[in-house]
């Protein structure tokens, strides 16, 4: 019995020895790619300031993207009063087609708040909403006539 309390009393201490040593982690280091960097520069004016003294980044979209039936963007906040976009729609090869796309706008609460339809016709509409400011909102794309094709949508969006 005595033998065993011993070989007890000096296993607990091992086990103990073992539990207190630290073990250092190594994580990878992202590999710095220097042939291209991307650096962003920008001023702070007085019209990026909220109320409350925060900076505001001006949330500006010009992006192009295809779509076949229906497509929803992605939900932003935007800040100011008023959302303005110009559109183009064609087919996916920049051609006219004979086609009309519905331009939903949605509150984050999911309530459209307005539906324009716009002409496949390569042309660049311009439209303007009222929007809370500080508020969510996204699009959402459908085909509202004609056959079921690729439409190529440049949407341009600027809030103010």
């Amino acid at each position: 019995m005595k033998t065993f309390k011993r070989f007890t009393t000096l296993m607990l201490a091992a086990l103990m020895l073992f539990c207190s040593m630290t073990t250092p982690a190594f994580a990878a280091e992202p590999t710095a790619n220097t042939d291209s960097e991307t650096i962003i520069e920008f001023d702070i004016t007085p019209e990026m300031i909220d109320e409350n003294g925060y900076g505001i980044m001006p949330l500006d979209v010009d992006d192009t993207f295809w779509i076949t039936n229906s497509y929803t963007g992605s939900t932003r906040t935007y800040y100011g009063n008023t959302l303005r976009y110009a559109i183009t729609v064609t087919d996916a090869n920049g051609n006219a087609v004979n086609s009309v796309l519905a331009v939903r706008l949605y509150n984050s609460k999911d309530s459209m708040i307005r539906e324009y339809q716009f002409n496949a016709d390569g042309g660049q509409y311009n439209r303007e909403i009222s929007i809370s400011s500080g508020s969510s909102y996204y699009f959402k794309y459908l085909l509202a006539y004609g056959s079921v094709r690729t439409l190529k949508i440049r949407m341009q969006i600027i809030s103010f």
